[in-house]
């Protein structure tokens, strides 16, 4: 009897009291899976199929991707890569096979942060006039990819 209790308190499972940080973009992303499967929308439905692969694909490798700005990143790289095809297919003269891969490339666009328009980037960096001190406030736009550093720069030797 003694045994049996053993294995029991081994089979217990203890509820943690951490909360999983998962990226807002992935939660979204995968919402919209549910839904492009309601609605029967089988590109972005196939679209965010690969995203979600590549991103649990990367679980695997020596830096997974855990974060906003690493999935953004990723994102963006899948969207050019597919922009990349259309213009191939446009040079061979498959004009179905690269609106194809430029709807595509939108889909993932949509999931993409806009860039920062130049007035929100002169808001952002009034009154400011070391390198550092710009990177520093615009440190999360620089994750995100919203931003450059090329930009800050010209905008900081401007003012």
């Amino acid at each position: 009897m003694f045994r049996k209790r053993l294995i029991f308190h081994k089979c217990l499972r203890f509820n943690s009291t951490s909360v999983s940080q998962t990226p807002t973009v992935l939660l979204q992303i995968r919402q919209d899976i549910k839904t492009s499967m309601k609605q029967k929308d089988k590109q972005k439905l196939n679209v965010l199929k690969t995203v979600i692969s590549d991103i649990t694909y990367s679980t695997h490798s020596p830096k997974p991707i855990t974060t906003t700005a690493e999935i953004i990143h990723l994102l963006q790289s899948s969207m050019k890569k597919h922009l990349d095809s259309a213009n191939e297919f446009r040079l061979h003269g498959r004009q179905d096979l690269a609106q194809n891969e430029e709807e595509e490339a939108e889909i993932l666009k949509s999931y993409c942060p806009k860039p920062i328009s130049a007035d929100d980037l002169n808001a952002k960096l009034q009154g400011i006039t070391d390198i550092k001190n710009a990177f520093e406030v615009l440190k999360e736009e620089l994750k995100m990819g919203v931003v450059s550093k090329r930009s800050i720069v010209e905008r900081l030797k401007h003012s």
